[in-house]
């Protein structure tokens, strides 16, 4: 009787295993199907780029060249004061970046960017050793300014470069410089931590600025 049980088990477990077998070859055989197909498939499709991060645009160089705006004079006091432009975004977008030169050496300026309407201070960055007519930039956490808001950017030191028309005729805003419009220029000849409140007809002080990405 024993002997028959244990036969039977034996069975049993030998059908078991073949069983097994052909599962486990059976599921091969599919994996092997699946990964040929994911691999026609990736062979065939196309591949796709990322999209490329939009230029940087820095309206400087356009303020000058489309409004005839040439060095004149290079400007030093001890009266520290906050010159800049103001401006509106034509789109939507963000200021990644801003950018001095100063007269002389300067060991510390400060520049800010403002909203001109409210008179909100939104960014203050400090930039140090700036060396003497070298334009520095300096990197910023990523600053969304929007479509025709206007914005104010200032640089805040004692020496600057002052720019004017060759016949010192005013400046006829805005200037256009690719997706921002420059509104005016101007600065703040008292000591008191403001936005300008003294409008500049036809010149701009200061060489300040800013980096753009729409």
């Amino acid at each position: 009787m024993k002997s028959k049980i244990n036969e039977n088990q034996k069975n049993k477990l030998q059908n078991w295993s073949k069983n097994l077998k052909k599962t486990i070859f059976i599921l091969a055989i599919a994996f092997i199907a699946v990964l040929t197909s994911c691999s026609k498939d990736d062979a065939s499709s196309p591949v796709v780029e990322p999209t490329p991060v939009a230029n940087e645009q820095d309206p400087l160089s356009g303020y000058f060249s489309n409004s005839g705006l040439v060095l004149a004079t290079l400007f030093n006091t001890n009266l520290v004061t906050e010159s800049g432009f103001s401006f509106k975004p034509l789109v939507n977008g963000k200021i990644t970046v801003v950018t001095a030169k100063c007269n002389g050496s300067v060991p510390n300026v400060r520049v800010t960017i403002w909203n001109k309407t409210t008179g909100q201070r939104l960014r203050t960055v400090f930039i140090s050793d700036v060396q003497d007519n070298l334009e520095i930039t300096k990197a910023i956490a990523p600053l969304e300014v929007l479509a025709n808001i206007e914005y104010y950017i200032t640089l805040r030191n004692n020496s600057w470069f002052v720019y004017k028309k060759v016949d010192n005729a005013n400046i006829n805003y805005p200037i256009i410089s690719q997706d921002i419009s420059i509104t005016g220029a101007g600065n703040r000849l008292d000591e008191e931590d403001a936005m300008p409140n003294n409008d500049f007809l036809n010149e701009f002080r200061g060489n300040v600025s800013f980096k753009f990405q729409k």
